[in-house]
């Protein structure tokens, strides 16, 4: 420790924060933290880190370039792992993230009644989808009237002025009608699109953190990244490689076209496939790393630890919350040890509706902004 210097105090450990988390995490959380100290102090010793820890920003862009790195190497070489293991490891966390910042602690107020207007017919949506998981009646057409219905009863409930609300609503009812005409191509196109929604909800989200040039720099590297993969230079040593070689339990690439590129030419079917398997990596980097590190959520400069983490988590779900997180996200990949495959598919079948939740919630603040400026939060959360 003494070779690079203490870590700022920032990221130490209160006794408050101790005694307020259940005894029986502190051994987890103990080995935890002692990595995470570790892996700082290589970073202290090779000078970087004094930056990282320093300014946030430098730290958060970090963090984005890493996952987005890491995420177009495992789209090119190890696509079809990167699309079974990444919801089952990820998934649940990122939806538990997506709920905190959008519904607990958005970035500006919004009203409880827009909580309900919103959240009721995405509930409605969840209960049309597990009839479905059951083999009962699914009406597809239904399901997208919820997800819509989510939208219109967020802008229903903005402060909006009048004349603009009518508006954005009728122009949605319109929009409605269509989507619902055509239940199978909204679902497809939301599942491709949410990923989009993410990352540039976040970059938003990011104006005013930090140097400008450096966000471009991380737009220019995901739109690069994506044109990588839509041109398809390096597929070739992929498949030398295997990349696209079917997976021992049944999972294939040709399953993955019918399900994401149904209709598309062979060549641009595999490309597309392909990114979204890299956008879907990069929309959990964004919910797990760098909308919790983004200065609306996360006041201190100095990076947190594990401990606060939780502590923080728990504030906003309360114990039995906390632990049916803790539950979910150990259980789901339990499970896909026996039968990836299927729990992907139920993971998948029940979170439908949180590329909803993103559109709704951002369709309110945005409204919000046609009437008013804008109310910030009273209490910004101190940790993630």
């Amino acid at each position: 420790m003494s070779l690079v210097g203490p870590l700022p105090p920032t990221t130490e450990n209160t006794d408050a924060t101790q005694a307020s988390l259940p005894k029986s995490l502190d051994t987890p959380l103990h080995v935890l933290d002692r990595f995470r100290r570790g892996f700082w102090r290589i970073f202290l010793a090779l000078r970087l880190g004094n930056i990282l820890i320093a300014d946030r920003s430098a730290r958060v862009v970090a963090y984005a370039l890493f996952g987005m790195s890491f995420a177009l190497l495992c789209t090119l070489f190890a696509p079809l792992w990167l699309l079974l293991i990444g919801p089952l490891i990820l998934g649940t966390p990122h939806i538990v993230s997506d709920v905190r910042y959008l519904v607990l602690r958005p970035p500006q107020k919004v009203a409880p009644l827009a909580i309900w207007g919103v959240m009721l017919p995405l509930a409605g949506m969840t209960i049309l989808r597990i009839l479905m998981m059951f083999g009962l009646v699914y009406w597809p057409s239904a399901e997208i009237a919820c997800g819509c219905g989510a939208v219109i009863g967020a802008i229903a409930t903005s402060r909006a002025h009048h004349t603009a609300r009518v508006f954005l609503l009728f122009l949605v009812a319109l929009c409605s009608m269509w989507l619902i005409e055509r239940p199978w191509q909204t679902i497809l196109g939301l599942g491709h699109l949410h990923n989009l929604v993410a990352f540039g909800l976040w970059v938003w989200w990011s104006k005013g953190e930090g140097p400008w040039l450096r966000y471009v720099g991380v737009i220019l590297f995901y739109v690069g990244a994506i044109a990588l993969l839509a041109w398809g230079p390096l597929e070739p040593l992929a498949a030398s490689l295997g990349a696209y070689r079917d997976l021992p339990n049944g999972f294939d690439v040709n399953g993955m076209v019918q399900t994401l590129a149904p209709g598309a030419s062979p060549v641009w079917a595999l490309r597309i496939v392909l990114i979204y398997a890299f956008a879907q990596a990069v929309h959990y980097t964004i919910w797990l790393r760098l909308v919790p590190n983004n200065h609306h959520f996360y006041t201190r400069k100095g990076p947190s630890t594990f401990r606060r983490n939780l502590e923080s988590l728990r504030k906003d779900f309360g114990k039995i919350g906390l632990w049916l997180i803790i539950i979910s996200c150990l259980a789901v990949p339990f499970i896909g040890l026996f039968d990836a495959v299927k729990t992907r598919n139920v993971y998948l079948t029940l979170i439908a509706f949180h590329g909803w939740l993103e559109i709704a919630i951002i369709a309110h603040i945005l409204c919000n902004a046609l009437g008013s400026k804008p109310t910030p939060r009273p209490q910004e959360m101190e940790s993630h």
